[in-house]
C-alpha cells in the first residue's frame, strides 16, 4: 500500500474510523501491522509472518476478517460498521432536500444517464439536460426509457445509444481498466456506465449526472426484499454477497465479462 493510503489507513486506526473515505485496503502498514477494511473490499491472508493477497503464494494461508488487524501473532476487531439511530422526524421532507441539494447544478455541458426507473427519472426531472440511455436493440431497458420519456414530456430529449455483443466485449477491458478491477461483477456494474459515459463524451458532454446509489441507500434489491431468506444478506462482506449473487447471474454474461476482465489484466 502507497504511503497516502497507510497514512489514511493509521490515522482511521487511531481515530476508530471505519470508513476513512478509500476505495477498500488490506496489506501491511509500514509499522508491520495487517489491516483489511471493514467492508472486506480487497483481501488479506496471512501464514505466520508471511502475508499475501494470493491464498496460493502461502503454505498455510489463513484469511484475516474483514475490520480487523492483526500485530504480534494476534488478531483484533478494529472496525465496526457504523449504526446510527433511525429518525423518524419528517423523513420524506429530508429525502426531498438531500436531493435538491444534489441536484442544484448548472445544467450546461451535463447529460443524463437515463434508464427509465424512479432513479433515473428522478434526476431528468430536475435537469435539464439529455437524456442517454444504452443497451441492445429492442431490450427492456430502452423500452422503459422510451416509456418513461414519453410520460415525462421528454421523448425530444432521449437519446437512445444501440450497442451489440461485440461493443460490449470490445468495452470490457477499457471499463476493467478504468476501475481498476477485473472481477465479473464489478465490471458488469461499470460496464453500462463506461458505454453511456463514452457516448455522452463523444458527443461532447463533459458531465453526466446519474441516479447511481439509491439501491444502496433505499434498499431497492432484490435480496433485501427478500431477506431473511435470501442467502445473500447473511454474507459479512461485499466480496461474499458479490460472490453469491454472481453464482445466481446467466453463466454466458459472467463468462463473457470473467474472460474479457482477464484479458483486460494481462494488457
Amino acid at each position: 500500500m502507497d504511503d497516502a493510503l497507510a497514512a489514511t489507513v493509521q490515522k482511521a486506526l487511531a481515530d476508530g474510523d471505519p470508513l476513512p473515505g478509500t476505495y477498500g485496503f488490506a496489506g501491511e502498514l509500514p509499522d508491520g501491522r495487517l489491516v483489511r477494511d471493514v467492508l472486506g473490499r480487497d483481501l488479506c491472508y496471512y501464514d505466520g509472518d508471511a502475508w499475501s493477497r494470493n491464498p496460493g503464494d502461502l503454505a498455510d494461508p489463513t484469511l484475516l476478517p474483514a475490520g480487523h488487524v492483526r500485530e504480534d501473532g494476534e488478531t483484533r476487531r478494529a472496525w465496526r460498521l457504523p449504526d446510527p439511530p433511525a429518525s423518524d422526524d419528517n423523513p420524506v421532507e429530508s429525502v426531498r432536500g438531500a436531493l435538491d441539494a444534489a441536484l442544484d447544478v448548472p445544467d450546461d455541458d451535463l447529460a443524463v444517464a437515463f434508464s427509465g426507473g424512479v432513479d433515473s427519472a428522478l434526476v431528468a426531472a430536475e435537469l435539464d439536460a439529455p437524456l442517454y440511455v444504452v443497451g441492445y436493440e429492442d431490450c427492456a431497458d430502452i423500452e422503459a426509457a422510451r416509456e418513461s420519456a414519453a410520460a415525462m414530456g421528454r421523448s425530444d430529449d432521449l437519446r437512445v445509444h444501440e450497442v451489440t455483443l461485440a461493443d460490449v466485449e470490445a468495452a470490457v477491458p477499457e471499463a476493467a481498466r478504468a476501475i481498476g478491477r477485473t472481477d465479473a461483477m464489478a465490471v458488469q456494474i461499470a460496464l453500462p456506465l463506461y458505454l453511456v459515459a463514452d457516448r455522452v463524451a463523444g458527443d461532447g458532454f463533459s458531465r453526466l449526472a446519474l441516479g447511481q446509489g439509491a439501491d444502496e441507500l433505499f434498499g431497492g434489491y432484490a435480496k433485501v426484499a427478500a431477506a431473511p431468506e435470501d442467502p445473500r444478506t447473511d454474507a459479512d462482506t461485499v466480496r461474499a454477497r458479490a460472490a453469491r449473487y454472481w453464482r445466481r447471474c446467466p453463466a454466458n454474461w459472467s463468462g463473457t465479462c470473467a474472460r474479457s476482465a482477464r484479458r483486460a489484466s494481462t494488457r
